[in-house]
């Protein structure tokens, strides 16, 4: 199962994730360095970066950023980010799916 999450700021652009590109998510767990998103439960805002957990924080790092910082209570893992989609078409003007080589 896949899902599409729009990004809106630059902090992994570096890796491919440019702004408004849409993040493909794939629902598979994810593991310490794994980029992720996760979703904040109280308000269904959502947030993307490289995943670590432990002692009840979840942490997402970006590249060249502070990394942001949840309480695992507050916030639902969505997956793991497996490829972007751009605004590049396919013949059938279809987006196109790059995979993240990370």
């Amino acid at each position: 199962q896949y899902q599409a999450v729009r990004i809106k700021n630059t902090h992994l652009e570096k890796i491919g994730l440019t702004q408004n590109s849409l993040a493909i998510v794939a629902n598979e767990d994810v593991k310490r360095g794994d980029l992720a998103v996760v979703l904040q439960t109280n308000d269904g805002a959502v947030f993307c970066g490289f995943y670590d957990s432990d002692f009840g924080i979840v942490c997402l790092e970006g590249i060249d950023s502070e990394p942001q910082l949840f309480d695992e209570k507050d916030v639902k893992i969505l997956g793991k980010i497996v490829g972007v989609c751009d605004t590049e078409k396919n013949s059938e003007g279809k987006l196109i799916v790059k995979a993240l080589e990370i």
